[in-house]
């Protein structure tokens, strides 16, 4: 089954998990890594508008 179709929530978080895995070193700081942690599920979420701070704050509180 090709990633993304069909795939269980939980599929998804391991998936994502291992992909911020392999780019965490790009981040010198654990704040950046938050961020950009919480903006990608942000990004692909339902929300009609995005910009820089909506998915982050959407998924953050």
């Amino acid at each position: 089954m090709a990633a993304g179709h069909g795939m269980g929530a939980a599929g998804w978080r391991t998936m994502f998990d291992q992909a911020m895995a392999g780019i965490a070193g790009r981040f010198r700081r654990v704040e950046p890594r938050a961020t950009a942690r919480a903006f990608v599920p942000g990004l692909l979420s339902g929300i009609e508008r995005k910009d820089c701070r909506r998915p982050t704050e959407r998924a953050v509180g």
